[in-house]
């Protein structure tokens, strides 16, 4: 039995050291002793640790990013560099003995596809290349890429087929709008730009000709839940413009006759107003705490409508920080992860192995760009093996001759 008891007194002590407070603690209503939370309090504390969470998890987003960042510039970047200006060098020499080397004309226009394709490829994703690569890569294409008039007169059956469509939407409509004077085969900005003023015409000249939809009478309930969100609406703007007010005038430098908290006091402004700015209450109720030594029991006197504004305020927070969660790894210093992130997961992997394998395809172009400076016969059989194996990944037939 003893021993029942030591075992249970252990596993509790467990459980209590774990149990650590939280930073965000400090910014939740503190009741009075023996006092249970109201509603709105309840509601309040309960989204102020779910934004502390999101906080916490978008940092961590962000810091596990940065780190996969760092590992790509440092350890994968370099190698995909290389590989790109292996394949430059392969299209290029390729480019060149096609103008040496006699070949059938089937073989000849497979390798030249494959040569048209690795340019585009690489006309997409310049990484490591210069300026005159790119040059010399668009020449490659143009001359080698058969299926140019292909795509050119699809595109243009697409426009075609667009324009009937929309003629047709346009008539029954009764607007006066035309596509006649766009060509699909001109500057794509320009063509853009004239679709994209003809769509704005059609939509603006039927939404005047088109009476508008009759209003149903709202219902006693409808009216009262928008009274409601308007009054709750009112009062967050309210409630958060006087807390802004009472610390703009504890904080305001120009009324700080001392130099150094003159000082002091300006960078404490520019906080406030920052957070103001973005309608960030948490920071707001932190400054307040820091500054004027408040207390969360300060925030157990607010009433429960400045409460539910407040609330209202942390939500749109909330949604903001899943927003940012969301679209972070999009943003514009993290495109370089795109090339190396699992698809399924959006995470890095381990590095070191993708780095083995663009070590070892590095390789593999590199014996290839070889394999064409060799002496004859050594490119012409390299080209023709290169053309069949192309024949084949498109099921056509292997021509010998």
């Amino acid at each position: 039995m003893p021993a029942k008891r030591k075992k249970a007194a252990k596993k509790t002590t467990r459980t209590t050291r774990a149990a650590k407070p939280d930073q965000s603690d400090a910014l939740l209503i503190v009741p009075a002793a023996g006092s249970p939370l109201g509603p709105a309090q309840a509601e309040f504390n309960k989204l102020m640790k779910r934004l502390a969470g999101e906080r916490r998890k978008l940092e961590s987003h962000r810091e596990r990013l940065d780190r996969d960042l760092e590992i790509v510039h440092r350890d994968l970047m370099p190698v995909l560099e290389n590989i790109h200006r292996a394949d430059r060098d392969f299209v290029l020499a390729g480019a060149a003995a096609l103008e040496e080397i006699k070949l059938g004309k089937k073989r000849r226009g497979h390798f030249g596809d494959l040569l048209a394709e690795m340019a585009a490829d690489l006309l997409d994703d310049s990484a490591g290349l210069a300026s005159e690569d790119l040059e010399m890569l668009e020449g490659v294409f143009n001359k080698y890429d058969r299926h140019a008039a292909e795509r050119a007169e699809a595109e243009g059956h697409e426009f075609d087929f667009f324009r009937a469509m929309f003629d047709e939407l346009a008539r029954k409509a009764g607007v006066d709008v035309d596509l006649g004077d766009i060509d699909p085969a001109g500057d794509p900005v320009e063509v853009e730009r004239k679709l994209q003023e003809k769509l704005e015409a059609f939509q603006n000249a039927a939404r005047s000709g088109k009476p508008s939809p009759r209003a149903c009478k709202p219902t006693k309930k409808q009216l009262e839940k928008e009274r409601l969100q308007r009054e709750l609406k009112e009062a967050k703007t309210r409630d958060i413009k006087s807390l802004y007010k009472q610390l703009a005038k504890a904080l305001h430098p120009d009324l700080e006759p001392d130099p150094t908290l003159r000082a002091h006091k300006e960078i404490w402004m520019k906080r406030l107003t920052a957070a103001y700015s973005g309608g960030d209450l948490r920071d707001m109720l932190e400054i307040e705490m820091e500054w004027l030594g408040e207390e969360s029991g300060n925030l157990a006197q607010a009433s429960d409508s400045k409460l539910r504004a407040y609330s209202m305020v942390l939500k749109e927070q909330i949604a903001t920080f899943g927003r940012q969660i969301a679209e972070l790894a999009s943003e514009p210093q993290y495109s370089p992860l795109t090339r190396f992130v699992n698809r399924f997961t959006g995470r890095l992997g381990a590095h070191e192995t993708v780095k083995r394998e663009m070590q070892k395809a590095l390789r593999v172009r590199r014996a290839l760009v070889k394999d064409l400076a060799a002496p004859a016969p050594g490119p012409k059989l390299a080209i023709e093996d290169w053309a069949d194996e192309r024949a084949r990944q498109l099921g056509r037939d292997v021509f010998h001759f």
